[in-house]
């Protein structure tokens, strides 16, 4: 890890919408800066991956794309650039006090 800064990158379409806003919302403490990107490998291979890194953060990322080989290779590639998945839980959530919450979960609004 880089330092104590965090920075989340919420990937998808618009599906990530939902998971960003709820990020925005729920999580806007922890990180100091949340986005959502538009996932193109080459362009997450290259410049874009360098510029996020840059940033001197601790980067998280979540995935929000319905096709799963497309999202494993999502997830696939952040891991290779050393970011750790994120759960996004939005502050209406109603979860129960017995729920384990794995890294990369989205647990949208009641």
């Amino acid at each position: 890890m880089v330092g104590n800064k965090k920075r989340l990158i919420v990937f998808g379409d618009r599906r990530a919408t939902e998971a960003h806003e709820a990020a925005c919302l729920a999580h806007k403490d922890e990180y100091v800066a949340i986005e959502k990107i538009y996932f193109d490998r080459d362009l997450l291979l290259g410049k874009q991956s360098k510029e996020i890194s840059d940033t001197k953060c601790d980067v998280y990322f979540h995935v929000c794309i319905m096709n799963v080989e497309l999202k494993l290779e999502v997830i696939e590639t952040c891991c290779q650039l050393g970011w750790s998945p994120a759960s996004i839980i939005h502050p209406t959530a109603v979860i129960s006090p017995s729920a384990t919450i794995e890294p990369g979960v989205f647990i949208g609004p009641l």
